[in-house]
């Protein structure tokens, strides 16, 4: 797919950025605050998609956030879990071989073991 995006104000677009929720705070007296949060839409705390981009360490935010625990109002940093295999060459030698020869090897006798046994009765 080729061109360049751009905003059509005719289609049915909003031009952004768009709101999606709003935190509100207010003073009841000198120690007291009243905290309230306001989501456009509150399914990102459902099942379904409480796994998708941090929405449960987001819902545990603004609860956390709510009941006046700021402590906890941390969002750490995700790291990239390694997925990446060094193997040296002799390890890869032997995996090699042992997918290429022996395996092969082992179930070709296993084979001739079994058809040597039904022929024997």
């Amino acid at each position: 797919m080729t061109g360049t995006i751009r905003f059509e104000p005719d289609g049915a677009e909003k031009q952004g950025p768009i709101t999606l929720g709003y935190a509100l705070t207010r003073n009841l007296d000198a120690n007291t605050q009243q905290r309230i949060v306001v989501i456009g839409d509150g399914d990102f705390l459902a099942n379904t998609y409480i796994g998708n981009a941090g929405n449960l360490d987001m819902g545990l935010r603004i609860v956390n956030w709510l009941i006046h625990d700021d402590r906890f109002i941390d969002i750490p940093a995700k790291t990239a879990p390694d997925r990446s295999l060094k193997l040296t060459t002799a390890s890869i030698s032997v995996i090699g071989f042992g997918f290429l020869i022996v395996l092969p090897l082992c179930l070709l006798g296993t084979g001739f073991v079994v058809w040597r046994r039904r022929r024997r009765r």
